[in-house]
């Protein structure tokens, strides 16, 4: 029985503490951006990537201040047995929201915030 649940509970996991690094930096590598920052964050004991995305490039923010740009802010939890990519904050000047959303593999994180991203002026 307990190996039965282990097993359901393996096939609802997007990344493992082993394998986090590797996905934060295809994550990075993948959207489409000027710039975007990931970091990885252990708090409550499952990882999750932070992704800050910027649509302007580093040397036009005004007076080099991250939050004075186009910035969308991310979070993307391991489990996607629920809604694990939510946008947390954004820039005041960006109107098209993003609503929390499942992802199931790597590219489909990409591939999803690429599309927000396409869809913003």
């Amino acid at each position: 029985m307990r190996l039965r649940q282990y097993l359901n509970e393996a096939e609802t996991i997007l990344f493992t503490k082993d394998n986090v690094q590797q996905v934060k930096d295809e994550i990075t590598r993948g959207v489409n951006a000027p710039y975007v920052k990931s970091t990885v964050s252990n708090l409550g004991g499952l990882p999750t990537i932070m992704l800050a995305i910027s649509l302007d490039p580093k040397e036009k923010w005004p007076n080099r201040i991250f939050e004075n740009s186009r910035y969308v802010r991310f979070s993307i939890e391991p489990d996607y047995s629920k809604s694990n990519m939510e946008m947390f904050t954004k820039s005041h000047t960006i109107k098209q929201k993003f609503r929390k959303q499942k992802s199931k593999t790597v590219k489909d994180v990409i591939n999803k915030i690429n599309k927000y991203i396409s869809t913003i002026e």
